[in-house]
């Protein structure tokens, strides 16, 4: 799915991941940062590049308040605004996963060991790992 060709947005596939990106819970979707789209982008091509080509699995993307509090999340959370995402790229290890996050990160970037996940955003730069399935799990900041 392609958003960006020959130096412009391309609306319908920016619409579509947009769509992807959505929160499923409560059914509403918000344009999600390009920076981000262009992070995930420039991430896949090193692990295609590390590796070979496999896709980044989404496992959350834009999130209401609502769907934030139910899933344990914290607040204010950069899922409200587009500009986060939990995932994972299929077929790597987590701490594979991590160490190739920790080479592109701009933001926070929490491993959810227990989860088999990751959290990356544009805000502030940070790093934690979080054990437990629960939203109250002890947190470790790095």
């Amino acid at each position: 799915m392609f958003y960006w060709a020959d130096g412009a947005l391309l609306p319908d596939g920016y619409r579509a991941i947009n769509r992807i990106y959505r929160d499923l819970q409560a059914g509403i979707e918000r344009p999600i940062a390009l920076r981000l789209l262009n992070l995930n982008y420039v991430m896949q091509q090193a692990v295609a590049q590390l590796r070979s080509p496999r896709p980044m699995v989404l496992l959350s993307g834009f999130r209401t308040p609502q769907t934030n509090r139910r899933v344990g999340g914290v607040e204010p959370s950069t899922h409200f605004t587009g500009e986060a995402d939990d995932f994972i790229f299929a077929g790597l290890s987590i701490q594979d996963n991590f160490r190739l996050a920790r080479l592109f990160q701009v933001g926070g970037l929490g491993l959810y060991p227990d989860r088999g996940s990751l959290h990356k955003d544009l805000g502030a730069p940070r790093t934690w790992i979080e054990y437990g399935r629960s939203g109250v799990a002890p947190r470790r900041e790095h």
